[in-house]
Parts: C-alpha cells; structure tokens; sequence
C-alpha cells in the first residue's frame, strides 16, 4: 500500500495550531488537486480532487471519515474510501510540540483496488510523497498565517 509521511513546522503553539486546523472546510483548499469538499456530518466528508496520473488525469471523490480525534494528545486518525473508483486508505495527523512550536505529521496510506490497481498503485507510490509534502507545508504557512490574524488564502 502507497504510504507517504509528510511533517511540517510552525512558531506557534501546538494548541493553536490544532484550533486553527479543526476544520477540513477551511483548509481543504489547500490539497494539490482540490475540487470541492462537502461536509455530510460532523466526521465524514466528501472531497473530490483532480490529479495528472502520468498517462491520464482523474477526477476522483474520496469519502474521508473521522475515526479518532484526541484533541489531548493533538491527534486525529482518518479513513478514506473511493467513491467513483475503487481505492481506501487510512491516515493521521498530529502536532507535535517542539521548543518552538509544533511539527505537523501527516501520514496517508492509500491502496487503488481492482483491475487497474496493479498499474495506478506504483503511480501513487511515486507521486504521494510529493503530493502530501506540499500540502502540509501549504498547511503549515496558512496555520502560521490564521493564528497571526491574516485571512489570506495561502
């Protein structure tokens, strides 16, 4: 399964930074490839991403749930599901304090099912690294960003 862990830094306190970043709706926008996102309920959201594959580029709608969120510990762990193709995934986010502020760790699994698997999970392996790296340093600079009081999209 495609695995990719991405960490950021912030100068602000951890506990803001989990403040500021509670919301996916607010943030969302920020993932490489957005194309919307729908709140179902209070855990489950529905996001559609448009990604270049290599040889193809996909629309693709992603169920991402909720299943721990440990405001404590400033951990939460999600599952995923592919709506209009076939793949599911897994995943966490923590922030981690540090002398100067707080480190984000995003971690994402994500494994393509079915008969094209084969030939999209060795592209997911290539590109999730990156992906997921300039998500949670564009995640990084819009929480720095809310925390100082700047509503700029980032």
């Amino acid at each position: 399964m495609p695995e990719s862990v991405a960490k950021a830094h912030c100068i602000v306190a951890a506990s803001e930074a989990w403040r500021v970043a509670r919301d996916p709706a607010a943030w969302a926008y920020l993932m490489p490839g957005y194309a919307g996102l729908e709140m179902l309920d209070a855990n489950t959201y529905r996001m559609t991403i448009k990604r270049n594959l290599g040889f193809i580029t996909k629309t693709v709608e992603a169920e991402i749930r909720v299943i721990e969120e440990n405001p404590e510990e400033l951990r939460a762990r999600f599952e995923l599901e592919g709506l209009n193709e076939p793949f599911d995934g897994e995943g966490s986010v923590v922030f981690a304090p540090t002398v100067e502020g707080v480190r984000l760790d995003l971690t994402l699994r994500i494994r393509a099912r079915g008969p094209m698997a084969p030939m999209i999970n060795p592209i997911l392996k290539q590109q999730l690294p990156a992906v997921m790296d300039s998500f949670v340093e564009r995640l990084a600079s819009w929480i720095e960003a809310q925390v100082a009081g700047d509503s700029t999209p980032a």
